[in-house]
């Protein structure tokens, strides 16, 4: 896919997406981790949102002329 210039700009929002995925099925809902007021759990959401993100932004500024 890299090769072929599918993933051309969107390697690294994949990369967020597909990790906070598994790190958030990962952890046992029972036995959160805190991080200061955040837990590992949000953490989690919060890197898959940011790459949905930036997936979808470099999508369509790729795609627009200029």
């Amino acid at each position: 896919m890299v090769k072929r210039g599918w993933l051309f700009g969107r390697l690294f929002s994949l990369y967020l997406i597909v990790y906070g995925y598994f790190d958030y099925d990962r952890i046992h809902p029972e036995t959160p981790k805190d991080f200061g007021n955040l837990q590992a759990t949000n953490i989690s959401l919060v890197m898959v949102a940011l790459g949905a993100g930036f997936l979808v932004m470099r999508t369509l500024h790729h795609r627009l002329p200029g």
